[in-house]
């Protein structure tokens, strides 16, 4: 499921909502509404709270927010993320301004990926995330990425979901 649907979809759920309300405000049938809320569940986006009636998980909270306060722009000089070297701390000529870039530095290996994801691991990523980004929901999520290659396939599904 892409984020499209998501973004087409959470905001819909306001509390609880019925498959069949769900239905008609998207104007699609029920068996179309069913799958996307299978897949929604199962990116942990939204949670059964009883038969046939749904509501958003904290985790869906977390994106409709981050989508509500996101910046489109980039983020000054001193907001931008610097990456340093783990080992001594040097900055590496190179900061991340924006989440787009972010996700182009990791992809086209500008910076060595053990650094990436030594800044991932001690918490580095997240606290410019929420802090700098305001995007407490891509900072939960990266915190699942095991390796870079996953890293880089989560921003650059949440970079597509902008674009």
């Amino acid at each position: 499921m892409s984020y499209k649907v998501a973004l087409k979809v959470l905001p819909l759920i306001e509390g609880r909502i019925s498959l069949e309300e769900l239905s008609n405000k998207l104007a699609a049938s029920k068996a179309t509404v069913r799958k996307y809320v299978k897949a929604l569940s199962e990116k942990g986006l939204v949670r059964e709270a009883s038969p046939g009636v749904y509501e958003l998980s904290e985790l869906g909270h977390l994106l409709i927010e981050s989508i509500k306060t996101r910046l489109l722009g980039l983020l000054s000089d001193e907001q931008a993320y610097v990456f340093t070297d783990p080992f001594t701390s040097t900055p590496l000529q190179l900061k991340a301004r924006s989440v787009q870039q972010l996700y182009a530095i990791l992809k086209y290996g500008l910076v060595p990926g053990e650094v990436f994801l030594e800044h991932l691991r001690k918490g580095y990523v997240s606290q410019w995330l929420q802090g700098s980004v305001k995007d407490s929901y891509l900072a939960a999520i990266l915190k699942k990425a095991n390796s870079l290659e996953d890293a880089v396939k989560i921003l650059e599904e949440y970079v597509s979901m902008f674009s």
